[in-house]
């Protein structure tokens, strides 16, 4: 993006720059009628997929789901998703299908590879293009779209939230303040209008099982532990002979309790925002991510970016990467203790055993008080080995005749 020259012209920013980036001859992006909710005080963010004017679903259906993810883990998969070398693929595989153009299968050929690009994130698959005109520069305006945006979003999270050379220069900088800088450095601004109304609620949204930065196992439900004082309070109120309605409540012929009801269970003002287009969430989520200071990291296993959580230091995520079923950091776990056997043989040697012997107890060959009689004189072995009190032969030949 062009840098400001001026006050004015920045004042326009991100936002006149995407609505241009929208209107082009053959794809629109303003199309989508998604609506977001963010609960700041557990950090999560809420996207329900309402669809929209030529509505398509690359991947997986997301269509009247509400997809939810913690706040910045939806930006951090968007930035590391592989677009561009699907976006090469995608142009070759319409290029190759050009001969036919304005066929059938020309346009399949087409939607084919723009969904196989917007698959690659969930927010993609939430806010796909609609084509006025199904061709290979609709396919092109759509990728220049992807592409620009990962880029600036990629230099936002290295400005603002990730580990820099200056770590201990600017360790105590905020996210906004970082922000702040980049904004003066790049002489420019992310100024964008986001619409939104106000609700009031009583439930809550809670997020059930992830397996990756989102999850649709998204439920409603009253707050457990102001439902639980509320109901203490509705039996304290019985207790004290309360059986009619006080004042207000006759006022307007409410149930008698409707007063306790309103102080265990106040209602919860919410924002509601109104997204059209892809660039809009991404905002959103910058946004709260600035306003709760986050900071990110490279995981050091699958090498994506990932929201630190609280004043735990850690290098791995709790993502499961592709290709395997456990987490970054289980994986790293494992990694770690295998390379410490590895450097410690006596410790690989009990391992071993430790594992035989164990196997014996599930099978009910050994009962489980020989096998941890077993344990604790094989751990004082190992130890007197690991210190050179013993040879590893020693160790090995009391392991070997050792009988329960």
């Amino acid at each position: 993006m062009a840098q400001s020259t001026n006050r004015e012209e920045q004042l326009e920013g991100f936002e006149s720059y995407w609505s241009r980036r929208a209107d082009t001859s053959y794809v629109k992006f303003a199309t989508s009628y998604n609506t977001a909710t963010v609960d700041i005080e557990n950090k999560s963010l809420f996207l329900s997929v309402n669809g929209g004017d030529g509505f398509f679903e690359p991947g997986e259906p997301l269509l009247g789901k509400t997809l939810a993810c913690s706040v910045g883990d939806g930006l951090a998969e968007f930035a590391d998703a592989p677009f561009e070398q699907a976006v090469q693929a995608a142009l070759a595989e319409i290029a190759a299908a050009s001969l036919s153009n304005g066929s059938q299968a020309y346009t399949e050929t087409v939607l084919r590879a723009v969904s196989n690009v917007a698959a690659l994130s969930h927010y993609t698959r939430a806010f796909p293009p609609c084509f006025t005109e199904v061709c290979m520069q609709a396919a092109k305006d759509y990728f220049d779209y992807l592409l620009l945006l990962q880029e600036e979003y990629k230099k936002l999270i290295a400005a603002c939230f990730a580990e820099t050379p200056y770590d201990n220069e600017i360790r105590e900088f905020t996210a906004a303040s970082r922000f702040y800088f980049y904004c003066m450095m790049e002489n420019t601004g992310l100024f964008h209008s986001l619409t939104y109304h106000y609700t009031c609620r009583r439930v809550t949204k809670c997020i059930g099982e992830k397996k990756g930065a989102f999850t649709t196992d998204v439920t409603e439900s009253l707050p457990a532990d102001r439902y639980k004082k509320y109901l203490e309070t509705v039996e304290d109120t019985q207790n004290t002979g309360r059986t009619q309605p006080n004042n207000f409540e006759k006022a307007f012929d409410l149930p008698v309790t409707f007063t306790e009801l309103n102080i265990a269970l106040p209602a919860l003002l919410e924002q509601e925002y109104e997204l059209a287009r892809l660039d809009e969430v991404l905002v959103l989520e910058f946004e709260q991510m600035l306003r709760l200071n986050l900071r990110m990291k490279r995981c050091k296993n699958c090498g994506h970016y990932f929201v630190l959580k609280g004043n735990y230091p850690t290098d791995y995520c709790d993502k499961i990467p592709q290709g395997e079923n456990k987490p970054c950091q289980m994986i790293a776990a494992t990694d770690k203790y295998s390379q410490k056997l590895n450097d410690c043989p006596p410790l690989a040697i009990y391992n071993r055993e430790y594992k035989r012997l164990h196997g014996k107890m599930k099978a009910g060959r050994i009962s489980h008080d020989q096998f941890n009689i077993w344990k604790e004189l094989a751990k004082v072995m190992r130890d007197r080995c690991t210190q050179g009190k013993i040879n590893l032969e020693e160790f090995q030949s009391w392991l070997n005749g050792y009988r329960f």
